[in-house]
């Protein structure tokens, strides 16, 4: 159980850096 739980952090951790860095970039792009 531990295990699936430390999987979905890892995974939305993972998802979140993304989408924050993308959102950056997309942002410095129309700046």
């Amino acid at each position: 159980m531990w295990g699936l739980l430390i999987i979905q952090l890892a995974v939305m951790g993972y998802l979140w850096c993304y989408l924050t860095n993308r959102t950056e970039g997309l942002i410095a792009k129309e700046e």
